[in-house]
Formats: structure tokens, C-alpha cells, sequence
């Protein structure tokens, strides 16, 4: 090849190149001006924070971002094209969808997560764990919950159910251990504060199990809260404390039939029969066909006689 031909191939060769080297950088540029913007929101419309955000391309390229306090997320450079996008947050279910992004678009969205069941989050070993506890299988339950919470040690209701393993066991030392470390996870359930009093109470620490119960109405205020104590209470044979409950309940929920029951059974022993024999009816205005409205027949029937023996006062 001659001279002035090599220096010809040469200079078409660079411009070769320089034209490769514009198309590349063009590309570059416009996927550098293809954005992704948007928030992260939970079921309540809550922003979410820390949420791992990947895109996928078609040739494999990832692109990994999370969102920031405000649950809000944005990424440039992103290739046009389809993608997989994949959302995903612990305590949330996993997202994943398709999504083309075109060529030097600002895309925005706002991306719902729901929160993951506690089966979900808890794997077959949670599973496992409360099939045995249904089948009364209480000691191998603990040891699937104890390896559950080695495994997940950030898995609340692993620590709730074994406190409650160990409450049905009447083993109060690991019952109060394990619903006390459940506390961390869950200071706003009723269920939890219940079965505590059930530990304070069990343990001749009935000033503790008050605390339980302030904490309880402060919780959730509700009849059912107020029954529940009120049966704490009488089951610990403390039926004025009992009473107070059981009134509470029915002023909040007029209609809570077996808090006239139970209220009944409290004033029968503190001998207070007339009110119980008004209450006990009472619960029969509102349950008159149940398989108990029988017994209470007969209860209000022996309160009568047992109240026409008594002699007079003087």
C-alpha cells in the first residue's frame, strides 16, 4: 500500500472512530437523562423509608437505590428500555414489575407496598411453631419458636408466642422473659399486656399487674379491654375489683352480654344477691336462647329462695 493510501485508510479509520465515539457518548447522554423519581408509600399512605429499589435491564445491567426519610427515591442514568423493577423493604412484601423507560423522560411514580403477613415473615418455622402450639404440643413448639428467634432475632411475635408457650406451661420465669422482650415489638397490643397481668398475678405481683392494666385502658380503651380485666380480677379472687370492670364494660358497651354474666357471678360473692338476681336477668333479656340462659334461670331461682331466708335486720 503507498504511502498517501496508508494515510488515507488512517484518517477515515479515525473519523471512524470519532463517529463511534459521538454515537456512544450520545447514548450515554440520553440515558443519562432518562430518570426514575418517585415515593415509596405504605397501606396508610405513609412514606416508607430504606426501600431497596433495583432495576433490571434486558442485558442483565442493575442499577440498586433506596429511599430516604421521606420515603422518596430518584436515580438518573438509566438505560431506555424495558426493565424489571423490583421493590422490596424487610416487614413488606416484595414488589416486582415491568417498566420501559424511554429516552431522556423524567419518569415519576409512587410505589404502594403492603406489609407482609406474619406467616410471610416468619417462614414454615413460625408455621410450624403455632401448629404445634394448636395441637397442644407445647415443649417441641418452644423449640421451633426458640430456633425461629435465633434464626430472626428482629421477629417479634417469635418472642410473643414463646412467653405464651411458656405461660401455658405455668413456667412464669421464661413466660415474663420472653412477653417482656415481645413489648419491644408490639407496646400498643392488648393481648400482650393481658397475659403479663396473667404472669404478675400468678407470681404474687399484683401492683405489677395493675400497671398492666393502666397500661391496658390507656391502650385501648375499649369493653372488651375493661371485660378482660374485670375476669383477671375475678378469677383472682378480687371481686370488687371485678365489679368495677364488669360495670365499666357495660356503661361503654350496654349490650356486652356476658359482662352481666360475669358481673352477676362477681356480686353473688360479695353476697350482694338482689343486685345479682337484676343483672343475671338482665342477661337473659339478651341472651334468652343460649345453652347457659337454662342455668341462669335456675341461679336467679336459688338467689330468690336463698334471699327469703335471710333474717331481717334490726
Amino acid at each position: 500500500m503507498s504511502p498517501s493510501k496508508q494515510k488515507g485508510f488512517f484518517v477515515a479509520f479515525l473519523l471512524f472512530l470519532t463517529v463511534v465515539l459521538l454515537l456512544s457518548e450520545g447514548t450515554l447522554l440520553q440515558g443519562a437523562d432518562t430518570r426514575f423519581r418517585g415515593k415509596v408509600l405504605d397501606h396508610e399512605g405513609k412514606p416508607v423509608e430504606g426501600v431497596k429499589i433495583t432495576l433490571i435491564s434486558q442485558t442483565g445491567r442493575r442499577m440498586t437505590f433506596k429511599t430516604n426519610e421521606k420515603g422518596e427515591f430518584f436515580q438518573r442514568g438509566i438505560n431506555p428500555g424495558p426493565h424489571k423493577v423490583v421493590v422490596e423493604k424487610k416487614g413488606y412484601r416484595k414488589r416486582e414489575f415491568s417498566y420501559i423507560f424511554r429516552a431522556g423522560v423524567q419518569h415519576e411514580m409512587d410505589i404502594p407496598l403492603s406489609p407482609a403477613s406474619v406467616e410471610e415473615q416468619g417462614g414454615e418455622l413460625y408455621k410450624k411453631g403455632i401448629e404445634l402450639y394448636q395441637n397442644n404440643e407445647i415443649d417441641k413448639a418452644i423449640e421451633v419458636f426458640l430456633k425461629l428467634i435465633e434464626e430472626k432475632p428482629d421477629f417479634g411475635p417469635g418472642y410473643y408466642n414463646l412467653g405464651t408457650c411458656y405461660l401455658a406451661k405455668k413456667d412464669y420465669p421464661q413466660a415474663e422473659k420472653y412477653l417482656t422482650k415481645a413489648v419491644e415489638f408490639f407496646p400498643d397490643n392488648p393481648q400482650l399486656f393481658i397475659n403479663l397481668s396473667s404472669v404478675y398475678i400468678e407470681t404474687g405481683r399484683p401492683e405489677k399487674a395493675e400497671e398492666m392494666f393502666q397500661q391496658l385502658v390507656q391502650i385501648s380503651p375499649t369493653a372488651e379491654t375493661y371485660f378482660n380485666i374485670g375476669v383477671q380480677y375475678y378469677n383472682n379472687q378480687q371481686p370488687e375489683k371485678a365489679v368495677e370492670y364488669f360495670q365499666k364494660t357495660i356503661e361503654l358497651n350496654p349490650e356486652f352480654s356476658m359482662a352481666y354474666y360475669d358481673l352477676g357471678l362477681a356480686l353473688v360473692a360479695l353476697d350482694k344477691l338482689q343486685e345479682a338476681v337484676e343483672v343475671f336477668e338482665k342477661y337473659l333479656e339478651l341472651e334468652p336462647n343460649t345453652p347457659e340462659a337454662v342455668e341462669v334461670e335456675k341461679l336467679i331461682k336459688a338467689l330468690k329462695k336463698s334471699e327469703d331466708k335471710e333474717p331481717p335486720d334490726y
